[in-house]
């Protein structure tokens, strides 16, 4: 079984688990308001706006499952990224290079974590370090990885600056449109060819 066959198999199997929750719920509201309506205690008044956020909610379920379950690509991680599927299968079939943050092949690079944080070599547009404080002290440290369809971090807490400069420039032998820094050059940068991406996947 292939990665892309992997992840649409999960995405289907999240829509049943969808569906029979929404199920569940949807049965419980319509029972719940029935024993209120007979029960006629007064108390029912108090309850209808939880049944009406529970109905909701087991509707949406249903709904979002049913949809998912007869076309899979609907599901938002395949909406967002439409080439996920084509891109993990380059994965998992060209490796090149693979190290403890990322992985990529001759086409496609993701974060070695999580493989549907993926994108096109030439879809990464822009590269950038992040900090996170509590109370002034460091608490996490991350590399931005933003692409033409949104972005995925890399945790480097506690990593040596040669180990950050180094995973930096394995990046950059690869991506051949990636600017790195946050500033402002970079975000027009990133905002330029997202508009261009766009532009061109009509």
């Amino acid at each position: 079984m292939t990665k892309s066959q992997k992840l649409l198999l999960k995405i289907k199997i999240k829509a049943i688990i969808s569906i029979l929750i929404g199920v569940f719920l949807t049965g419980l509201t319509v029972l719940a308001s029935i024993a209120y309506i007979m029960g006629d205690d007064g108390q029912f008044e108090h309850a209808l706006i939880a049944l009406i956020v529970i109905l909701v909610l087991g509707v949406f379920l249903l709904v979002f499952g049913i949809r998912n379950i007869i076309d899979p690509k609907n599901a938002y991680i395949i909406a967002k990224n439409p080439n996920i599927l084509e891109q993990i299968d380059s994965l998992d079939a060209n490796l090149k290079y693979k190290d403890k943050f990322i992985m990529f092949s001759d086409r496609v690079i993701a974060k070695k974590k999580k493989i549907t944080n993926c994108a096109y070599l030439e879809d990464v547009y822009l590269v950038y370090i992040s900090k996170h404080s509590y109370n002034f002290i460091p608490a996490a440290k991350f590399l931005v990885v933003a692409t033409a369809t949104g972005q995925f971090t890399i945790n480097i807490y506690g990593c040596k600056k040669q180990t950050i400069d180094d995973l930096i420039s394995r990046i950059a032998s690869v991506c051949p449109n990636v600017q790195f820094g946050y500033t402002r050059e970079g975000l027009n940068h990133l905002n330029q060819m997202r508009e261009q991406w766009k532009a061109n996947n009509k």
